[in-house]
């Protein structure tokens, strides 16, 4: 949705780990919306400031949400979020809130300690020693019954969290920045690659 964040890496990373991937930088109609999800295995969502999706748009993603199709709705730093809290909250209620600075790698969070900056072991974060946050991030609000935190930044807020019921996932991010900004001192690479093939939610070696 965002017209200035730059996919070119991102895409690149992808193909090369034999994903197909589609931009689409203009709103599609909710009929081209069920038609290009029909063969698809998941979607990502780069918020904007002003959310222009409407309830058909959602029905269209909730039931690709509902059939086992994958999510990552990503935001950044207020306002930036508007996307992804519309269907995040509408799907598994939580969103993103708020501007904290950033700019900072993370490292994995020790397993004896539950509080500060930090990420735990998940299939996500396989192979990496450190990642990016983001330059100005926003924090998933969480609903502790659903959502589970991935990645803490720097002021220990969430700024990445997975939801994983019922044969259905997503992911929620708030530092949409990464994918630009850092990509090869934080093993960004590494990780939307990692991201990518845990949505597809279907167990096996890639």
């Amino acid at each position: 949705m965002h017209p200035h964040v730059k996919l070119d890496r991102v895409a690149a990373a992808l193909k090369a780990k034999g994903f197909n991937f589609q931009e689409i930088s203009e709103l599609p109609s909710p009929t081209e919306l069920e038609h290009r999800l029909s063969s698809a295995c998941q979607l990502w969502v780069i918020s904007s400031s002003y959310n222009r999706l409407e309830r058909t748009h959602l029905k269209v993603i909730r039931k690709f949400f509902d059939d086992g199709g994958g999510l990552y709705l990503w935001g950044d730093n207020q306002p930036l979020f508007a996307e992804a809290n519309f269907i995040a909250h509408a799907l598994v209620g939580c969103q993103l809130t708020g501007d904290y600075p950033g700019g900072k790698n993370v490292e994995q969070r020790p397993p004896n300690r539950d509080f500060g900056p930090g990420f735990i072991r998940h299939f996500v974060m396989t192979g990496i020693n450190q990642i990016f946050e983001g330059i100005t991030i926003a924090a998933v609000t969480p609903a502790p019954q659903t959502i589970f935190p991935i990645v803490y930044g720097s002021a220990g807020n969430v700024v990445v969290a997975g939801y994983d019921q019922n044969g259905k996932r997503l992911l929620i991010d708030g530092g949409f920045t990464r994918l630009y900004n850092e990509w090869d001192t934080a093993a960004t690479e590494r990780y939307v690659t990692n991201a990518a093939v845990w949505l597809v939610n279907v167990d096996g070696d890639w």
